[in-house]
């Protein structure tokens, strides 16, 4: 039987037929085990729980010890929210253990009025409701372009093209200048509703929780887990709002198309503003709210197609349904791809569209079914233009591929199958969006992507240079090789030595795994399963993944957590198969060793990212009976901390002029992107363009060059600063006008207005 999870059949109607023969007790379990396999188990419980426990304790000590954890455990909100968050998990997992209607009727009231007190519910149903118009999309099309009902459908497809003609229809208004918000948004709402309407087909998300009912209760507790973290993040999305998502991924009203065109050229030096901007092209429409939590609603939802991306490749993997729940637990609470979520980086659709491409390659190497390898091809170009990143990984897959079929293609294979028209449609669309945000990086900047640095160095090669003013820096250094068994250490065990991993760290569960399944190996377990098609895709991956980690320095030491999401996500998968299907019985002891050590490492994941997300505010909010907040309060978050940083009466100022006008901040960066104005960071410039910052001659040349109208600096100045005096002389001269706050001074252009 073909367990491909999301990859067959009809959604979750067709998962119901796993039921009983993927993750239940088998009949093994019911007889007792031989006396030397009985030892064997009895011994591999016992390491389990020997090295799992200690491995999961090392990290979160040296974190909680040396990390930033200890301090901001003993916070307010950290306490008395996660207190709330343990009571609201706690009863959601009962309820889905109980599914009668009393207790779904408990945990239905629990939830809303834990989104209530946390006013998240605009959150989770804008997410919920675009992921669900995306795939409405598609499935209408598909519905309309097949001659006859398709007797396998598959949710894959769907994302992939109804993603890819939302894109498209983007770039189309984007190329005639109408991308506003408020026009994106209004289309959205009407073709989603529209396919809605005709296609008649249950939502993803009530199909799920329909098939969740049919589940055993041990399954039904787990998915209660599940739910309830997706609950927590919705909440956490009140106190995070992180610095680089406002710099460049949730202004695109501001940043990307402040005049209805993503082609339009802005003046912007950082490279951030040209990489690939499919993510921040999907985001457009929600910034007419002006609330961050709308757009971190998107991200949840995503989050939640990643996790389904995940169990389709357990399924893949043969592992037991049980254990697919809690690959999820385990990998959706780690720090590196939760607060990537609320912090709306591009690395989770991403690694979503990856794993698509591997499960697409896949069924491709087996069934010959050219929509398969259509699968794979639409999702590998939508991942690099999700993330540069992706490009090694799309590569090496690809090759691994070419090689598999060169080398190992058997004449027993099937025929092969041709494709449809909406397969077609789906390879075809995401092939032009690609395409089209290629174009846009090309024609704003002279080449085709302002990075990573070997590309960089074969369009430099090929007598193409980056056009001013957009400018790239070295993204990463050689490695000083001495150092990297220290890294590997570090990573897995002391990642408190790593400033940006202590707060995106990506788990050690994965080598945990790995060494059980060495032991496994020794003592005598044999797999259940034969390795499957998918492995010879996954482990590349995880392969490229350590390449990518160690090959180089970064910016900051070991790289941030979200640079591994893709590698992570695939050892993972592979490390807990190559043990689970060792597992010789489904009650035995080494099973609950593994289950108590999953469920630890969970925990350990959730109270990192439950405190800290990229420097933000830790835990929910302080325990009360407040229930009254607006759901929708666009602008106020703004306010609120321009407020706190002694910037509104600029702020009341620059909210008079057009969001078209430009803004430099120097020592204002976190703050400085607040303003309802284009704003750039001097930092960003120093960085990017250094022979910009390298007078105040050059900086005053490419002011009036790119007719920046607004500069910012902080108040009170530090003494040494002479640039700055420097700046303010040659700007008075100019005839800038001065207006002073408690935060900072601002200068403004006298005809920034005639300008525009």
């Amino acid at each position: 039987m073909d367990h491909t999870g999301i990859n067959e059949g009809h959604g979750f109607d067709a998962a119901r037929r796993w039921q009983y023969s993927a993750g239940h007790i088998t009949a093994s379990a019911t007889h007792p085990m031989p006396n030397s396999l009985l030892k064997s188990d009895r011994l591999l419980a016992t390491v389990t729980v020997v090295i799992g426990i200690l491995a999961i304790a090392m990290a979160g000590f040296d974190l909680y010890e040396n990390g930033p954890f200890g301090k901001l455990i003993t916070r307010a909100a950290v306490l008395e929210g996660g207190l709330e968050a343990i009571a609201l998990a706690s009863i959601l997992a009962v309820c889905a253990l109980l599914a009668n209607r009393i207790a779904l009727c408990i945990g239905i009231c629990v939830t809303l009025a834990y989104l209530r007190r946390h006013n998240a519910e605009l959150c989770l149903l804008a997410g919920v409701l675009y992921l669900e118009f995306i795939l409405g999309f598609s499935r209408t099309l598909r519905t309309r372009l097949s001659a006859s009902p398709c007797a396998e459908q598959s949710l894959i497809p769907d994302f992939i093209t109804g993603i890819s003609l939302w894109l498209l229809l983007s770039l189309l208004l984007s190329w005639l200048g109408f991308a506003y918000p408020i026009t994106l948004l209004l289309t959205l709402a009407v073709l989603g509703t529209a396919c809605f309407w005709v296609n008649q087909q249950a939502p993803i998300t009530y199909q799920f929780a329909r098939f969740s009912l049919t589940l055993p209760k041990h399954e039904r507790a787990l998915i209660g887990l599940l739910a309830s973290w997706f609950l927590i993040l919705a909440a956490r999305t009140a106190n995070v709002v992180t610095h680089d998502s406002l710099w460049y991924l949730a202004q695109g009203d501001r940043l990307l198309a402040p005049q209805g065109s993503i082609f339009d050229q802005l003046g912007l030096v950082s490279a951030v503003h040209y990489f690939p901007k499919l993510w921040e092209t999907l985001l457009l429409p929600l910034t007419y709210f002006d609330d961050v939590r709308v757009q971190q609603g998107l991200a949840l939802a995503i989050l939640g197609w990643l996790g389904l991306t995940i169990y389709g490749l357990c399924q893949q993997l043969n592992i037991k349904r049980i254990w697919c729940w809690y690959a999820l637990l385990v990998l959706l609470s780690l720090p590196a791809i939760a607060n990537s979520s609320i912090a709306l980086k591009t690395d989770l659709l991403c690694a979503a569209f990856v794993m698509m491409m591997c499960t697409g390659l896949a069924q491709w190497s087996t069934k010959r079914r050219v929509g398969d390898l259509f699968i794979a091809i639409g999702a590998g170009a939508l991942a690099c233009s999700t993330k540069l990143i992706a490009i090694p990984y799309v590569g090496i897959v690809f090759i691994c591929a070419l090689v598999y079929e060169i080398l190992f293609t058997r004449k027993s294979y099937p025929a092969i199958t041709p494709p449809n028209i909406s397969q077609w449609l789906m390879v075809t669309s995401a092939l032009l969006v690609s395409l089209g945000l290629l174009l846009r990086t090309w024609l704003l900047t002279g080449v085709p992507t302002i990075g990573p640095d070997p590309l960089i160095a074969i369009w430099q090669a090929l007598g193409m240079e980056i056009q001013s003013p957009a400018g790239t820096w070295n993204w990463t250094r050689s490695q000083q090789w001495s150092d990297v068994p220290t890294l590997l250490y570090q990573w897995l065990l002391a990642p408190s030595n790593m400033p940006s991993i202590r707060i995106t760290w990506f788990g050690n569960i994965w080598f945990v795994c790995l060494l059980l399944t060495a032991l496994a190996m020794l003592i005598g377990h044999k797999r259940t399963q034969p390795t499957q098609a998918i492995n010879r895709f996954l482990q590349p991956l995880a392969i490229a993944g350590l390449v990518i980690a160690v090959a180089w320095q970064y910016f900051s030491r070991g790289g941030d957590g979200n640079y591994f999401v893709i590698p992570i996500v695939a050892v993972t998968c592979l490390a807990m198969a190559a043990l689970t299907l060792r597992m010789k019985a489904q009650c035995s002891a080494s099973t609950v060793a593994l289950q108590i050590i999953f469920l630890s490492a969970f925990a350990l994941h959730v109270s990192l990212s439950f405190m800290n997300a990229a420097w933000t505010p830790p835990g929910t909010r302080t325990l009360d009976t407040n229930f009254t907040q607006k759901p929708w309060q666009p602008g106020n978050w703004r306010t609120q901390r321009l407020d706190k940083a002694g910037l509104t009466k600029i702020n009341q100022y620059l909210e008079t002029r057009p969001n078209t006008e430009r803004l430099v901040s120097r020592y204002l960066k976190q703050t400085a992107v607040l303003l309802p104005v284009r704003t750039e960071a001097f930092f960003s410039i120093w960085v990017m363009r250094p022979e910009i910052t390298a007078t105040t001659q050059n900086f005053v040349s490419y002011m009036q060059r790119y007719q920046i109208d607004h500069m910012l600096f902080k108040k009170p100045a530090k003494e040494d600063d002479t640039q700055r005096q420097e700046l303010l002389e040659a700007l008075r001269k100019q005839g800038w006008n001065k207006i002073e706050d408690r935060g900072g001074v601002l200068l403004t252009r006298p005809d920034a207005r005639l300008n525009r």
